[in-house]
């Protein structure tokens, strides 16, 4: 069972990677390297009030979008 204190920070951390998402569909556009979106949503994120990450930004596209941890390109 999680605590009201859990519960709390869970709701934030949603609220926080919905509206950081967000962001990154207003921003991507032909040319954004994928490294460079990734930099902007995790910047966004942390205005918003993120003190991390539970594991690294992955940004991918073409033929490593079907790879579980692929790295970008550029």
């Amino acid at each position: 069972m999680k605590s009201r204190q859990e519960l709390v920070l869970m709701k934030k951390s949603a609220e926080i990677t919905a509206r950081s998402l967000g962001k990154a569909q207003d921003i991507i556009r032909p040319g954004i390297s994928e490294h460079d979106l990734g930099a902007e949503i995790e910047y966004y994120a942390k205005r918003l009030g993120a003190e991390g990450r539970a594991f690294p930004t992955l940004i991918t596209s073409a033929e490593r979008s079907s790879l579980p941890h692929g790295e970008p390109s550029h």
